[in-house]
């Protein structure tokens, strides 16, 4: 016998983050800006899933280093923190405030998410860091700044599998559908994401030191549906026939186009043979140039037929020149289409012509022209 025991998940322990505390600068406070410093990077040691990294440089050195304002601005912020190679750092100034007291103007700066900043007025009397009311001070500051003790989110989403991913670099499973994770408070960012369903994406604010429930909607995945087996793709098979009858097309515009030319070639060899031997004046010898307006007296069957022959000459001149050139166009339209048709099998359709090779053959003479077309299939 197997006997499974099943309780509600666990919330997944923080993941360590680290924090640089940058030396709080000050012109007329400098004893208390350090104390202050110290006891702010004491309470990062202590505090569950922070690691405080070290660092000696202050504020206002790496922004006069960095050629920035004295009082920093976001792009210079930016540049402090590719300087130390840090994701997040504490930074401030610490000045007098009159009547015995010091203000601390502190910053939590992270990459890519707003400004935390808040003030805190104190005792000026305050200079050593191991005086407890300065550790409470600065334990205070610290938990405000970084959103205080850990909070619970409790993620609900219906019974799927998958995992939740918690503002863009920390992942959770989902058990059932459910994932309890211990989280930072402030405000966060979760998306689900579960074989089949589309990845969902929620903002929550967690509470200090509370639990947040969410119930995530997942909406399913569309899914098209599959192809019918032995048929390609409408688009495959519709620019297959557009270049097929561009080809087919194309070739028979230039088939006519060459027998237009053989009639031109024709007619104009017909012409000039005649002009030559018989467009003669017979008075005078010369050459008649246009049989069709011979002088008065010198007309016969000759002119008749060379003008008839000029006639047709003319009258074909432009149906050729149109036919070559839209059929050039067809074919050339055609064998583009099919090049760059996608791969496939052939289908098992007589219907379908699959034309392997057109050879187009015109032949030209000084006695005549003529035209052959052939084609496999």
């Amino acid at each position: 016998m197997l006997l499974v025991l099943c309780g509600p998940a666990r919330a997944q322990p923080l993941k360590p983050q680290n924090l640089h505390v940058i030396q709080i600068d000050s012109n007329d406070a400098d004893d208390q800006a350090e104390a202050l410093t110290a006891a702010l990077r004491s309470r990062a040691r202590a505090a569950a899933g922070w690691t405080l990294l070290e660092s000696t440089q202050a504020i206002g050195i790496l922004t006069a280093a960095l050629r920035c304002p004295k009082r920093p601005d976001a792009a210079c912020l930016q540049r402090v923190g590719d300087q130390i190679k840090s994701d997040r750092f504490v930074w401030g100034f610490l000045s007098k405030a009159g009547g015995h007291q010091v203000t601390a103007d502190l910053h939590l700066w992270t990459r890519g998410k707003p400004d935390v900043a808040l003030k805190e007025t104190y005792n000026d009397n305050l200079k050593d860091e191991n005086e407890d009311a300065l550790r409470k001070i600065a334990n205070r500051i610290f938990d405000r700044l970084t959103g205080g003790a850990a909070g619970t989110l409790v993620v609900h989403a219906g019974s799927a599998g998958g995992n939740v991913t918690l503002d863009g670099d920390r992942k959770e499973t989902l058990v059932r559908g459910v994932a309890t994770l211990l989280v930072f408070g402030g405000p966060h960012v979760i998306e689900v994401h579960a074989p089949g369903f589309v990845i969902a994406t929620e903002n929550v604010v967690v509470q200090p030191g509370s639990t947040a429930n969410v119930n995530v909607a997942l909406t399913p995945e569309a899914s098209s549906p599959p192809p019918v087996e032995g048929t390609a793709p409408k688009t495959r098979t519709t620019q297959r026939v557009l270049g097929w009858t561009g080809v087919v097309g194309g070739s028979i515009l230039v088939a006519g186009g060459a027998a237009l030319a053989i009639v031109f070639e024709v007619s104009r060899n017909t012409l000039n043979n005649d002009r030559q031997n018989n467009y003669r004046n017979s008075t005078q010898g010369a050459i008649i140039d246009d049989p069709c307006f011979p002088p008065p007296g010198e007309s016969n069957s000759a002119t008749s037929s060379g003008c008839n022959a000029r006639s047709l000459a003319q009258g074909v001149l432009i149906p050729e020149i149109v036919a070559f050139s839209a059929g050039g166009a067809f074919l050339v339209t055609g064998i583009t289409l099919l090049s760059t048709d996608p791969k496939h099998e052939e289908p098992n359709d007589a219907s379908i012509l699959s034309l392997k090779q057109l050879k187009l053959s015109p032949h030209f003479g000084t006695r005549g022209a003529s035209v052959s077309l052939s084609a496999s299939f």
